[in-house]
């Protein structure tokens, strides 16, 4: 059990309780609202709890891991929250939790094809217009290429934007 309050920036934001670790089976409640399950023990799970807060007073979030059935971990043996637990604040439109791919689908030493899909969520009650920007870097932090798009999302929506680079010579790893 975690008793918090909400800090007075963060009240107008969407927040969300991020877990890296619980082993095994675990369910969750916030100020007596069942959140959900998350059966398996080694993946990180979010959960939103904008609706179920008490913005102005306490919130209460309980945890139960139930580890008792199960002969299933030949390296942790132990059960609970095992990684820290993180609330996320976010404006309603936000890169979605995971929301980033990269691919090089063409590498050569005289250059590289990159692109970038970013999820972008639109958790308002009107559509918006958004820019995506991207920006690689070299390992000396000097960009090497930039992208951008603008996008609207609908209300309530998401949109993947595509991004892509062309960088010449670029600096390859074996």
């Amino acid at each position: 059990m975690q008793i918090f309050e909400v800090n007075r920036n963060i009240r107008s934001k969407n927040i969300f309780l991020y877990f890296v670790g619980g082993y095994k089976n675990s369910d969750a409640w916030i100020n007596g609202h069942y959140l959900g399950k998350r059966p398996n023990g080694f993946i990180p799970f979010q959960y939103e709890i904008t609706p179920f807060l008490n913005k102005n007073g306490k919130n209460i979030v309980v945890v139960k891991a139930d580890h008792t059935q199960f002969a299933d971990s030949r390296w942790y043996t132990g059960s609970g929250i095992y990684r820290n637990v993180y609330l996320i604040a976010t404006d309603p439109v936000h890169v979605d939790l995971w929301g980033i791919r990269f691919t090089t689908p063409e590498v050569s030493e005289q250059s590289v094809r990159a692109n970038v899909t970013v999820s972008v969520i639109n958790q308002s009650t009107s559509p918006t217009a958004v820019v995506v920007k991207s920006q690689l870097l070299d390992s000396k932090g000097k960009s090497v290429a930039n992208a951008h798009q603008m996008v609207t999302i609908n209300a309530n929506g998401r949109s993947n934007v595509e991004l892509s680079f062309k960088i010449n010579n670029p600096s390859l790893w074996s």
